[in-house]
């Protein structure tokens, strides 16, 4: 018998939202590309294996939401090189400065946050890369409206909303289960 993330059995419901993000997943990626969405998911993966070996066991309660804004973080410095890559001359280079900037200013709030979400993991670091996200969320939305259909811009964008949304529900997800891990242990102090 299969077991949900908690360790219990797998319900319907379980079963039902796997069978959703699945197709919903694959269709996204036959609209985006696949080389769209493997290089994050290698990402999300190598960063989760990692976590699972490297995390201290505080931070393990938030392993999923690390391993997404990790692999989210290593796509970005992978379309920022393919960008800097691809202008051909210094003019090319200073039209794609405000993105390289704001990439710039990304990479360090989502390297800030997860540092600080594996050092010290808790509320603030969770409400750091929460907020980031919301932020990110937000003006990709906005974005989205202004990009047209099937360019590269809107699928990656489509990528990052996702990414996001992802981030945020196992962000929401670790906090519970690292506070309902905080208070079993402060009960067994307390108890005994």
């Amino acid at each position: 018998m299969s077991q949900s993330a908690t360790g219990q059995p797998a319900s319907v419901s379980d079963h039902l939202a796997t069978l959703v993000g699945t197709v919903g997943g694959l269709l996204i990626a036959r609209y985006v590309g696949w080389t769209m969405v493997l290089i994050p998911l290698a990402f999300i993966g190598l960063f989760g294996w990692l976590g699972r070996k490297w995390l201290r066991p505080a931070a393990q309660p938030l392993l999923e939401a690390f391993a997404v804004q990790a692999g989210l973080l290593g796509w970005m410095l992978v379309g920022t090189a393919v960008l800097i890559a691809g202008a051909v001359d210094s003019a090319a280079l200073t039209q794609q400065l405000p993105s390289l900037i704001e990439t710039g200013l990304d990479v360090v709030w989502l390297l800030g946050g997860l540092v600080w979400l594996v050092i010290r993991p808790g509320t603030g670091a969770v409400l750091c890369l929460g907020l980031y996200q919301v932020f990110k969320l937000a003006g990709n939305l906005f974005s989205l409206s202004e990009v047209a259909l099937n360019t590269v811009e809107h699928k990656a964008l489509i990528v990052h909303l996702l990414l996001a949304v992802l981030a945020l529900v196992f962000l929401i997800q670790g906090w519970l289960r690292l506070r309902r891990l905080r208070a079993a242990e402060a009960a067994t102090i307390a108890g005994g």
